[in-house]
């Protein structure tokens, strides 16, 4: 990977509310511990084998998912909230 990565952490720069993901700078412990052996491309490609008939159920749901997803971020509330 390229030194960043996923997590589920607040980013107290923006809110104390924690939401299910946040960017993390991963270079120096990918350095020091090498766990990094993919590229997200290539995460992504192998996630439709590795779910098997479940990425095609996510797939159809994604619409729901994604509202889901959103209703839980403090910062798209935020955002609806102004417009």
């Amino acid at each position: 990977m390229d030194g960043a990565g996923l997590g589920m952490f607040p980013d107290e720069a923006f809110s104390t509310v924690p939401y299910y993901t946040d960017w993390m700078d991963t270079e120096e412990s990918q350095r020091l511990l090498n766990y990094q052996r993919y590229s997200f491309e290539e995460y992504i490609d192998e996630l439709p084998s590795a779910l098997g008939y479940r990425y095609h159920m996510v797939r159809l749901l994604k619409p729901l998912i994604r509202k889901f997803v959103l209703s839980k971020s403090p910062y798209y509330k935020a955002q609806k909230a102004k417009s």
